[in-house]
């Protein structure tokens, strides 16, 4: 099922242009948008045989038009990405002819508009429907819940773009997401060079941990800071600023009592009692070069260690019990050194807004607690051990 699509920054500035971005946001806005569910064979034979869609054609264009796409899915065509490590092809799937027909955008383009490409300024009817459909789709996804979590953009050295997001699953578990939105060059399955793609399973990292796994998190960012030397913002003056913003968040409750509860004051010292293991440095073969003592559990069994990668960033990979400690880069996230603030802010604003079960209150703890005299005198009594 295609959940999602990337709208590169040519696409969504002829949007902004013609005014079809301010339309398909006044339409989310007022919940005219639909989430498409999944969607098969079936579903693309219904809908080329509702005349109503295609009454704007001429009916010899009509004819075409419809071939062509059937034809599309029943050869199995591909969109052709090119990505940093070479092409990527991707068949083609019902979602997609759903969306190149112009039933995404129907309802926000209206009548004769729905397939008058040149008035729009496009190259053709394809490019049109797929761009303004594929706009549309990603304004109706990114309006959910689940996305509500603290979010940032990231460029990395070789060139990618990244949106991070951290956030809690229906659950109030701990989850990361990743996503590549790098514009790469891109060809639909038709051969035209188009300003979009749909979102794969190669742009997509996730960390899915178990609940309550917040303060294993900040605890391993306070370490990875501390460790590489880095003097991030969030924690001048002993994160006195970065506190003072979480609290006037206040705390939101979700699905959970436990938001509204916290941890007992002299348990936080348990958090660092590894604080002395440093986190392992992965080499270029993606081995780790010690012991990994930070991680966050999971429900199904496996964990996700973190490490220190090659180019100093955080990588936190998933690793289960009979594997080799060497990572495989699908299942794993990185943040470079530059994005420790957002890391710090994240799992923070994660927990004060209710999206896991660890409230504000004990993160604001647990960091007043790592500046104290006290986290002195406990790592002086952990080191004699």
């Amino acid at each position: 099922m295609r959940s999602n699509w990337i709208v590169y920054p040519e696409a969504q500035a002829r949007l902004n242009e013609t005014g079809l971005a301010e339309r398909i946001e006044d339409a989310n806005k007022g919940c005219m948008l639909r989430i498409r569910g999944s969607t098969s064979d079936y579903d693309v034979k219904n809908l080329m045989e509702d005349g109503e869609l295609f009454d704007a054609m001429k009916a010899d264009e009509r004819a075409v038009f419809k071939q062509t796409l059937l034809n599309a899915l029943k050869d199995a065509s591909v969109w052709r990405i090119m990505r940093k490590d070479g092409e990527q092809k991707e068949k083609i799937k019902p979602e997609d002819v759903m969306v190149l027909a112009g039933d995404s955008a129907w309802g926000v383009l209206e009548g004769s508009e729905l397939f008058d490409f040149k008035r729009f300024g496009f190259a053709n009817v394809l490019e049109f429907t797929g761009t303004v459909g594929a706009a549309i789709e990603r304004a109706a996804h990114s309006s959910g819940a689940m996305r509500k979590g603290y979010k940032w953009e990231s460029r990395w050295p070789d060139g990618r773009v990244v949106v991070n997001s951290i956030t809690g699953s229906m659950h109030a578990d701990l989850r990361i997401y990743q996503n590549d939105v790098t514009p790469y060059e891109t060809f639909d399955p038709f051969g035209n060079r188009v300003y979009y793609r749909p979102e794969t399973d190669s742009d997509r990292r996730v960390v899915a941990a178990y609940h309550s796994t917040e303060p294993h998190l900040l605890v391993a960012l306070l370490k990875y800071s501390d460790q590489l030397g880095l003097k991030p913002a969030a924690l001048e003056d002993g994160a006195a600023k970065t506190i003072e913003w979480i609290m006037s968040l206040g705390q939101s409750g979700g699905s959970c009592a436990e938001h509204f509860g916290g941890g007992r004051p002299d348990d936080h010292y348990k958090f660092f009692i590894n604080w002395r293991v440093p986190l392992p440095q992965l080499d270029v073969n993606l081995r780790a070069d010690g012991i990994c003592v930070n991680f966050l559990y999971t429900e199904y069994g496996g964990r996700y260690n973190i490490y220190v990668g090659q180019q100093k960033e955080l990588v936190i990979a998933y690793v289960n019990d009979e594997q080799e400690e060497k990572l495989n880069p699908k299942k794993a996230v990185s943040f470079m050194p530059e994005e420790i603030d957002h890391l710090i802010k994240g799992v923070l604003f994660q927990s004060a807004r209710g999206l896991g079960r660890v409230p504000g209150r004990q993160l604001i703890d647990i960091l007043t607690y790592r500046y104290s005299e006290k986290f002195i005198s406990d790592q002086k009594r952990f080191s004699s051990y």
